[in-house]
């Protein structure tokens, strides 16, 4: 298969890679066009860093052109989103720094509220902060990716090698805890 042979926006991401795989630079970019988005918004929210969401996203590209990956069923985005998370809690890891929970990205609503709607989006916020801080690390990690990260229960199976059973199971049973967390929460207040 040739580029001439098939229109490259209309290929499949399969057969992109069988192009990337005889270099052909035009499939690559073809390739970032569709899946570098969705990994920079994963990292961005993920690491609440833009310099090392840019960063991550470009390790997973240069992987991408290095080495002959196979699409598998599919899930190019999914192993380019693993990629990036990795390299990402990689850097964090030699800078000695400890990646930022989703939760701590900054809302940014249409609207500017006023002093008195801050404080209550304020005190929502911490108590949210606070219910996902009480959760198992497993569980607020796959809400994180899930609510925050804009993962869907697939993707995030296969971010993290989990069975998509086990990642359903944790979001459904802290999204449990923290109905529960928040009810108690209310019920303070």
């Amino acid at each position: 298969m040739t580029a001439p042979q098939l229109a490259l926006g209309e290929a499949t991401d399969g057969e992109l890679l069988a192009l990337v795989a005889q270099r052909h630079a035009e499939a690559f970019e073809e390739l970032h066009r569709r899946h570098a988005p969705a990994v920079h918004a994963m990292a961005r929210r993920l690491f609440n860093d833009s310099e090392l969401a840019a960063e991550v996203t470009q390790v997973a590209f240069m992987r991408l052109w290095e080495r002959h990956v196979a699409d598998r069923d599919g899930r190019l985005r999914a192993w380019l989103l693993r990629v990036a998370h990795n390299a990402g809690v990689d850097r964090l890891r030699r800078k000695g720094v400890s990646t930022l929970p989703l939760d701590d990205a900054q809302d940014r609503a249409a609207d500017s509220p006023g002093p008195h709607d801050e404080v209550i989006v304020n005190e929502r916020k911490n108590d949210v902060r606070a219910a996902l801080g009480a959760l198992p690390t497993a569980q607020r990690s796959a809400i994180e990716l899930a609510y925050f990260g804009g993962l869907s229960q697939t993707e995030i199976a296969e971010l993290t090698g989990e069975p998509l059973g086990t990642v359903k199971g944790r979001i459904r049973l802290g999204m449990q805890r923290l109905r529960s967390l928040m009810t108690t929460a209310g019920e303070l207040a």
